[in-house]
């Protein structure tokens, strides 16, 4: 049931629905994880996210993940490190995360950290400023971080920002931050790719040429 709520809260609120989002997202109970198991059994159960961190040594942690913190403090949510090589045939260095530290590592799908930052975010489109204050501050506790103070919404909305980051951190969310905060891009739309060809400004999956194929109410 509950990872029901988070579900339909986080569609809600991406949907524009925030009063249905804060609701939902208000009757998850603290404490609340549901996660994807993994085991090393076979190469289709592994955390794939560790594989390609650590053993294929083909992604990397993004450099605005590296030494976060608040108020000086680094931040226990995305603990990072150098891996101390480089990615194959390139000279990107490898940094990867104790989140995934094993191919057994389990991957959260919907917590009440997730609530509260939803509940935090309704709160200060709707001008509840201190309200949502109170929501990141909740999530500070739970990783002994200092609260943050603020009256300022421009602020906090900076605040809630980081606090997904750090919350979600390679939980396959970002994506959706992107366009519903209407975020800018990193690296650039422009900037050359490393191995040829340039980034792009494309913040969907495009439809694979099945779909078209069997759906004739969409064209490209």
């Amino acid at each position: 049931v509950n990872l029901a709520r988070v579900g339909r809260a986080r569609v809600r609120l991406n949907r524009g629905d925030e009063a249905g989002a804060a609701a939902d997202a208000a009757m998850v109970p603290d404490g609340f994880l549901y996660e994807f198991p993994y085991s090393s059994l076979d190469a289709s159960t592994e955390n794939k996210v560790h594989v390609l961190l650590e053993r294929e040594l083909m992604a990397t942690v993004q450099p605005e993940y590296r030494n976060m913190a608040f108020q000086g403090q680094p931040d226990p949510r995305v603990d990072v490190f150098d891996l101390g090589v480089q990615g194959p045939g390139t000279d990107i260095q490898i940094w990867s995360t104790t989140k995934y530290s094993s191919l057994e590592a389990p991957v959260p799908v919907a917590t009440w950290e997730e609530a509260q930052l939803i509940q935090a975010e309704v709160a200060l489109n709707n001008g509840q400023l201190q309200q949502a204050v109170g929501f990141i501050n909740a999530l500070h506790a739970k990783v002994g971080l200092p609260d943050f103070v603020s009256n300022d919404a421009a602020e906090i909305r900076e605040q809630l920002l980081y606090e997904r980051a750090a919350e979600l951190f390679l939980e396959g969310q970002h994506m959706q931050d992107l366009e519903r905060f209407n975020l800018e891009l990193i690296p650039a739309p422009g900037t050359p790719f490393y191995h040829g060809g340039f980034y792009g400004d494309q913040i969907c999956f495009p439809l694979p040429d099945v779909e078209y194929l069997n759906n004739p109410n969409i064209s490209r």
